[in-house]
């Protein structure tokens, strides 16, 4: 199956924004944390192993770096052509009414993997897949802000962990088993704008 179309498809038009200081791009993301046994267990019972783990060599892509457990977070608009910080008050104008500020748990759907976005780079990118409406509606909300479209189909996930291509399928089928934990906590502090720049 190929991959949904996105702005990486066009190395150009990537290289364009690049070149003329437009890609330093504002995120608004939900903060959440994994149970922080859910790969410590698939480590000891041998089914999956920290040699899996992929990291990136090259310096701009330093976030594809193995387990990201412990940055977990559910993006809900990349792409936003400032700052996040610059645009607070409106995103919690869009957001504030969506309860996530009550919200204790999100329930896990599933666990699936995307593939690399780079030809040179033979990684999966592990991901928790939510399918819930609220998500959906404030990743809708947040496009009223300016923003360039990098992934035109908005799928609420939240990164476990970026592994070696071929070591894909175990994974998958730890983490769909059953034994790991199928919910993630939502932060207290649950708003985060990324950086600012």
């Amino acid at each position: 199956m190929k991959p949904t179309e996105n702005i990486y498809d066009f190395p150009a038009l990537v290289e364009k924004y690049r070149a003329g200081d437009n890609w330093d791009l504002g995120c608004v993301m939900l903060r959440v944390s994994f149970d922080d046994a859910m790969l410590s267990k698939g480590f000891s019972y041998g089914r999956i192993s920290p040699a899996d783990f992929y990291y990136s060599t090259d310096p701009e892509r330093s976030y594809i770096a193995g387990d990201v457990t412990s940055k977990s977070h559910i993006t809900l608009r990349y792409g936003l052509v400032k700052s996040a910080h610059e645009f607070e008050e409106e995103i919690h104008i869009l957001l504030d009414d969506l309860g996530f500020d009550s919200l204790d748990y999100l329930p896990v759907s599933y666990f699936e993997a995307f593939p690399s976005t780079f030809n040179d780079e033979a990684y999966a990118c592990i991901v928790a897949r939510f399918d819930l409406s609220v998500l959906e509606e404030a990743n809708r909300r947040l496009g009223y802000l300016p923003h360039i479209n990098t992934f035109p189909d908005y799928k609420a996930h939240a990164t476990v962990a970026y592994v070696k291509q071929s070591e894909t399928k175990k994974w998958l089928e730890w983490l769909n088993s059953g034994v790991v934990s199928r919910v993630v906590r939502v932060q207290k502090d649950w708003l985060d704008l990324g950086r600012e720049h």
